[in-house]
């Protein structure tokens, strides 16, 4: 009875993942991006180690919160330096991002010089996007 019930979970998991249109692929077998992931994301809810974030229509001024734009343009606004006391000052900075395998390579600006993300993603639906860092690195333009 319980090999029946794991075989008969095991197949509507294998079901479910064959049917995800999150990522869909082209003639060629190609991932592409899911349309939904196009737009604003703000207010970061920490949940062990993923971050899930909700879509919005604009950036809020004084908070996190990114865009995924076409063309693979990035823009992430947060800190405006080194100070992390309030009150805090927000600015916008311009990035890349990619997408592989539900991996994303994310290339952008911060107040003293770049940083490179690597973002799993975990899931996504109209609403929410939720991510798992697998790595953020720092590239000074200066050492302090």
């Amino acid at each position: 009875m319980k090999i029946l019930r794991f075989i008969l979970a095991l197949m509507f998991s294998l079901a479910w993942f064959a049917c995800d249109e999150s990522m869909i692929k082209d003639e060629e077998g190609v991932k592409t991006i899911p349309e939904n992931l196009i737009g604003n994301w703000i207010d970061p809810q920490y949940i062990d180690t993923t971050v899930t974030y909700t879509r919005s229509v604009k950036l809020e001024d004084n908070g996190y919160g990114f865009t995924f734009k076409k063309e693979n343009k990035f823009l992430e606004r947060k800190n405006a330096g080194w100070c992390g006391t309030p009150p805090i000052s927000y600015a916008d900075y311009e990035g890349t991002w990619a997408l592989q395998d539900s991996i994303f390579d994310i290339h952008v600006g911060y107040w003293g010089g770049t940083m490179d993300y690597k973002w799993k993603l975990m899931s996504m639906d109209q609403h929410h996007l939720t991510l798992y860092t697998i790595s953020a690195e720092l590239h000074p333009e200066e050492e302090y």
